[in-house]
Formats: structure tokens, sequence, C-alpha cells
């Protein structure tokens, strides 16, 4: 997944008898990328951040009606 992008979802089930009807599209979109930020002062009147990304993530769950993103 990408940061600050849409994306559409649809689930269906699989089994011996083939696969079933595709649930309703479920749209959301990821959110930014956040930095661990370390701020670095230079002068007095400046500073510069270093920092590494953190990644996006999808959590979902399995509810016993259904299924949730």
């Amino acid at each position: 997944l990408k940061p600050e992008t849409f994306y559409e979802v649809k689930m269906s089930a699989i089994n011996g008898k083939g696969e079933g009807e595709s649930s309703t599209p479920l749209n959301f979109k990821t959110e930014p990328v956040l930095s661990s930020v370390t701020p670095t002062f230079i002068p007095s009147t400046s500073a510069a951040l270093k920092g590494e990304p953190s990644p996006p993530k999808l959590e979902g769950k399995l509810q016993t009606m259904g299924n949730a993103l």
C-alpha cells in the first residue's frame, strides 16, 4: 500500500463449491507517512530534521457477522 492513496476492497469466500458473491465495496484512503523525527540543531537560528518514515499499515478484524477493515 502507498501512503495517501485511495483503495477499494471487495471480499468473497472461495471454497470447494467455487467463489461466493462479492461484498459491497469498501473505499478507504491510507494515512500519510509519519516520520520519527530527531531534531539536529546547527546554529542557534536554524535546525535540520533527520528520521525514517513509518510505513503505512492496514488493520483488519474478523467479526462473527462479517468482516471489517
